[in-house]
Formats: structure tokens, C-alpha cells, sequence
């Protein structure tokens, strides 16, 4: 049924981030960025196990996605708000 490789990687991939979001449900949580740099931490695990090649430039927009919402996280704990 599930011959290449590709196929694989998008029903893990669907799976993983169902999963995700369910479990993000259940605890209530409601930050889009944390969604948003676990579907990308996802994406690269899972085209690495499966040997997937993506495109360049959509690794490139993934991996900046992810910096941007790591610096503003990391600018929040060194620089809270309010104090």
C-alpha cells in the first residue's frame, strides 16, 4: 500500500501532528508558537528518519520560523514584561 518513502513521511507526518494537537488540547494549551515549533521540530525529524528530501527553500522558511519564535521566547525570560 504504502510504497515510497514519501508516502510514509506524510502519514507519519499527519499522524504526529494529530497527535499534537490533541495532546495540546487536552492540556489546554493555546500558544500558536509552541504549535507552530512543534509541527516544524516534527517535519525535520521525521524527513530525516524517512530520508525525505524537501525543498530548500521551505527548510529555510521552517528554520527561520523556528529562530524567530526561540529568540522571542528566549526575549521573554531575559527581558520579562511588567517587572
Amino acid at each position: 500500500m504504502l510504497e515510497s518513502h514519501y508516502s510514509k513521511f506524510i502519514l507519519s507526518y499527519a499522524t504526529a501532528v494529530f497527535f499534537t494537537m490533541v495532546i495540546g488540547f487536552l492540556l489546554g494549551e493555546g500558544r500558536i508558537d509552541l504549535y507552530l515549533s512543534m509541527y516544524i521540530l516534527e517535519f525535520y525529524v521525521l524527513s530525516a528518519v524517512y530520508g525525505v528530501r524537501v525543498s530548500k527553500w521551505i527548510s529555510f522558511i521552517f528554520l527561520l520560523i523556528f529562530l524567530v519564535i526561540v529568540v522571542y521566547r528566549v526575549s521573554l525570560i531575559l527581558y520579562p514584561v511588567g517587572r
